[in-house]
């Protein structure tokens, strides 16, 4: 092999390595690549749906305040760790965020829901949950971590329920949450009192953060 060749092998291999590093990163340019935490290695798989790019995989990254389903750390492996509402906020990736309200009305309303169920309490649509559940034509890909207790810690609902956080509050100790239920096509919408602890999806930053919501007082308090 002779000099010029050897240099543009060698720069080519340079080059591949600095892409492999560079590739979990470049998320935001294509569905279903893997993003890789800085913070502890750990990759989730990601979807784009309603032009918003989701996690497939509830996030598994140990923050104070955030638990284990029943303090075993196996369940974390499987379900993701669940967080105090406040940990929440902080949990997720630089450049990510706990979903919102708004972006879950919007891909709510892309998987189907009419606008005028958008904003009701308890179960609303057809078959929208069960497109986000493994299996459906989405790759959300919902896992059933189930709820931890604020009252007492004890935990609930794990393969029944999937309890997501969203970042929008909805009075003073509440905050908005999504639930899916493993025997139910449609998707919940309740507020939930935040020292529960519930499961995460992480979204690419994109949208403001909806601040619009008015404080409902005497509604739900827990998964329900």
């Amino acid at each position: 092999m002779n000099r010029c060749a050897a240099v543009r092998l060698i720069t080519a291999i340079v080059l591949f390595a600095l892409a492999s590093i560079a590739w979990p990163q470049r998320v935001d340019e294509h569905r279903g690549m893997m993003l890789l935490d800085s913070r502890d290695g750990q990759r989730y798989p990601t979807v784009m749906l309603a032009d918003i790019l989701w996690f497939a995989r509830d996030l598994n990254y140990a923050t104070p305040e955030s638990f284990c389903y029943a303090d075993v750390e196996k369940n974390c492996s499987v379900y993701g760790r669940l967080y105090r509402w406040e940990a929440a906020l902080s949990a997720c990736p630089a450049g990510w965020h706990v979903s919102t309200e708004y972006e879950w009305q919007l891909l709510e309303r892309w998987l189907g829901i009419e606008e005028e169920y958008l904003e009701n309490f308890g179960n609303r649509g057809t078959d929208q949950a069960t497109r986000l559940k493994v299996g459906g034509d989405t790759g959300f890909n919902v896992t059933y971590g189930g709820w931890r207790r604020w009252e007492d810690g004890e935990y609930e609902a794990l393969g029944e329920h999937a309890a997501y956080w969203e970042a929008t509050d909805s009075s003073f100790d509440r905050a908005w949450h999504r639930d899916v239920d493993v025997e139910d096509d449609m998707i919940w919408r309740s507020p939930v009192i935040k020292p529960y602890a519930l499961s995460v999806r992480c979204v690419k930053n994109q949208f403001e953060e909806d601040n619009t919501s008015e404080a409902i007082e005497n509604v739900t308090e827990a998964p329900r």
